[in-house]
């Protein structure tokens, strides 16, 4: 791995002498003084009775340090990776390089945190020092560093796809969002870790996945793991087709998929029991990801018109655009996440609620996917429309809820996708339903219109193309 040429060159600018030991040093001080403190407090007060509440009291700042390094700098180090490049002008050398996809990826995440993870590999044995002293149960210890390496994983790779999915100079927002999420993540993170060092039950609290029952800290880490997994995939594909979009329609299909079976894995022993609460929060957490699946694998106009080159008549030229069109793949994609939630909603009893939910949420989608639609058909012409469509957006998902509260009327949230989700367990007859249904109806047939007119452009030029050609 280490003859990878992208690791050989940040290890050249990673570990010259100069540097080297200023940080080495930094760090090494670090621990001292944090070893240093504990001790005096042990050996002057009374805050750590005895040796095993000192070891302790070290394992959990450890632990921190540890995180801050894993969690946070590695990550940073990466979400700025494709800006630094251009910014060296090094990102055509780059691109040019003889290597796979794989080896580019395991290039920049190992080779831009080669110093980290030297510092992370000794932390992690004074951390596993300090645990042991401190008499923390193996299993224990073993649950965390499942934790720390596969959170490693998803954090670094979802952080390096994040910097490659825009060729720009602008740093990438990846990092902000790091920062972001630690200042909200830190409390909590530091809690479980608290609770960790004055107890050994996390390790014990179990969750169920199907029918078996398995560590709280294992199923992190297995989703972590899987998502990296994904994050990797989205990386490579991005290295070896830089203009598709991030999902092609077999990965889009299978990373809902994927999504599904995860969702209901940790939601199959609750719908054994016919709760309407534990179905309904299924349901929406089910569909959450369609959206964003979705924009990430939008195709441009010129793809529309590359893919129909060799079809020769208009009505086969619109058939053709149709079915690589973004719209039948948002429309594959709920019908996905309808026959999986459709057959749930059957075996426990909600098939009813699931019918009228569907009825809504299916012209609901319509709506947003014409956006995105018109986005991807209109923006190469203006640019700029992507704003109005943004827009139009919030407008149609934000405006009914602030009706609603404008003129005390409830009722009216439901006509926001938003609001229909939390006024569902009030306003759910079919006669409640249907007004918004039509609605959303109204609302697609000018959206509609637009898609249609471009789709008999793109017909047009491509049969000009053909005759004149």
């Amino acid at each position: 791995m280490f003859d990878n040429p992208i690791i050989q060159r940040y290890r050249f600018s990673q570990f010259r002498p100069q540097q080297l030991w200023i940080f080495g040093t930094v760090y090494v001080g670090t621990l001292l003084l944090i070893v240093f403190i504990n001790t005096s407090i042990y050996t002057i007060g009374d805050v750590y009775p005895t040796m095993e509440k000192l070891c302790r009291s070290l394992f959990f700042q450890f632990s921190i340090l540890q995180i801050f390094i894993l969690w946070l700098f590695m990550p940073m180090n990466c979400s700025n990776v494709v800006p630094q490049e251009i910014t060296d002008k090094s990102f055509d050398f780059f691109r040019m390089l003889p290597l796979s996809s794989t080896k580019k990826t395991i290039g920049i995440l190992v080779g831009r945190n080669l110093f980290n993870l030297l510092i992370a590999a000794v932390n992690l044995c004074v951390w596993l020092v300090a645990g042991l002293l401190a008499k923390m149960s193996i299993n224990l210890l073993l649950q965390w560093f499942a934790l720390l390496i596969t959170v490693t994983l998803a954090l670094n790779s979802a952080s390096l796809l994040s910097s490659v999915l825009s060729y720009s100079k602008t740093k990438s927002s990846g990092g902000l969002i790091l920062v972001l999420i630690a200042i909200f993540a830190f409390g909590p993170i530091v809690g479980l870790i608290s609770e960790t060092v004055n107890n050994d039950k996390i390790s014990s609290f179990m969750v169920n996945f199907f029918n078996f029952q398995i560590p709280i800290i294992y199923v992190i880490s297995l989703y972590a793991l899987i998502g990296a997994a994904w994050a990797f995939v989205g990386i490579q594909r991005r290295f070896s087709c830089e203009f598709e979009p991030l999902f092609s329609r077999r990965g889009a299909l299978g990373f809902m998929a994927c999504y599904l079976f995860l969702v209901y894995a940790l939601y199959h022993h609750a719908l054994l029991s016919p709760d309407a609460d534990v179905f309904y929060s299924f349901y929406f957490v089910s569909i959450l990801p369609i959206i964003g699946i979705s924009l990430l694998s939008v195709r441009s106009l010129s793809k529309y018109i590359e893919i129909t080159r060799l079809t020769s008549s208009a009505g086969k030229i619109n058939t053709e655009i149709f079915l690589n069109s973004n719209l039948l793949l948002g429309i594959l994609l709920f019908l996905l996440w309808a026959i999986v939630v459709g057959t749930v909603s059957v075996a426990t009893g909600f098939s009813a609620d699931f019918c009228k939910l569907t009825l809504y949420f299916l012209t609901a989608w319509f709506v947003l996917l014409s956006l995105i639609e018109i986005y991807a058909i209109y923006s190469p012409t203006n640019g700029k429309i992507a704003y109005l469509l943004m827009f139009i957006a919030g407008i149609y998902l934000i405006l009914p809820m602030v009706l609603s509260g404008i003129f005390e009327n409830d009722y009216l949230a439901m006509f926001s996708p938003i609001g229909f989700i939390y006024s569902y367990d009030v306003y759910d007859t079919l006669g409640e339903i249907v007004p918004a249904f039509i609605m959303n109806a109204v609302f697609l047939i000018p959206l509609c219109a637009l898609i249609c007119k471009r789709y008999s452009n793109i017909a047009k030029l491509r049969s000009y193309i053909n005759v004149n050609v």
